[in-house]
């Protein structure tokens, strides 16, 4: 909240409190899809004025009740400025994503971290989630109004924490679904000090990947797309696919319709970043 007030010193600044604590991951999924209920009623009944200053903004469930939140206002054909995604603790391939730049005015910005240890590890397996988190992964279809950004690895040591435990690197690595990476995050961003650190293609992943070396596909292997040395292959037994960088790592692997949808996701990134 101490963050959230610094960067925007002259705006209301509001926690909003629900019983997201349970053990149990299956009780606080509800939870949070029935408070993301009651929100967009309770934004419902703010009046157009208001709606129009309001931004809300959500790490891990609470991305999930932000971006719940977003469609339901959408389907009520209401509007407020701007939501935000931190570390969002949702399917990457939910079916409320397609409507949640409808109900923001300014582009929805959602930061995501292909290295977040508690999306990338522990959401899927023991979660029960069936698909991959956001948070983890961002969005397989570009939409308008709508914006993407990477929490770099760089990034992690320039972010200071009180406890003494969070000063060793490893510790920073392991909790680095922290909220205060995903807000370090924006707030270089809305100061305009993002450092070009790295230009990472981010990958979504359907199933946990390895990132293993490979001889390349060259037997058992069709390949089905490229780009810039990058390689989109299809078992010819099995009928799974992977996705190979240029050094012919092993960077993702899933169904056929999946890896299709991360590896167009991956030529639009090569393509940005000057790689046709």
């Amino acid at each position: 909240m101490e963050m959230l007030r610094s960067l925007f010193p002259e705006e209301q600044v509001r926690y909003y409190d629900w019983e997201g604590n349970s053990l149990h991951w299956g009780a606080s999924l509800r939870q949070a899809d029935l408070t993301a209920r009651r929100l967009a009623d309770e934004v419902e009944r703010l009046a157009p004025e208001a709606r129009g200053r309001l931004t809300l903004v959500g790490h891990s469930l609470g991305g999930r009740i932000v971006t719940r939140v977003l469609a339901e206002l959408s389907r009520r054909h209401l509007e407020i400025r701007q939501g935000v995604l931190l570390g969002a603790a949702i399917p990457y391939d939910d079916d409320d994503l397609s409507q949640i730049n409808l109900a923001s005015r300014e582009p929805v910005l959602n930061f995501i971290n292909p290295d977040d240890v508690l999306l990338k590890y522990c959401y899927g397996p023991f979660g029960g989630e069936a698909h991959p988190a956001l948070g983890a992964n961002g969005i397989l279809v570009p939409q308008e109004n709508y914006q993407e950004h990477v929490v770099s690895s760089a990034l992690l040591a320039r972010v200071d924490f009180h406890l003494p435990v969070m000063h060793f690197s490893l510790i920073k690595r392991i909790a680095n679904h922290h909220a205060k990476f995903y807000l370090h995050c924006w707030k270089e961003l809305l100061l305009g000090t993002s450092k070009a650190e790295e230009q990472r293609v981010v990958i979504p992943q359907e199933r946990l990947n390895l990132t293993i070396p490979t001889l390349g596909g060259h037997l058992l292997w069709s390949e089905l797309e490229s780009c810039n040395g990058w390689r989109l292959q299809k078992n010819l037994l099995t009928g799974h696919c992977r996705i190979l960088d240029a050094q012919n790592t092993r960077r993702a692997w899933g169904r056929e319709s999946t890896m299709r949808s991360a590896f167009q996701k991956v030529r639009r990134q090569l393509e940005r970043q000057g790689n046709p």
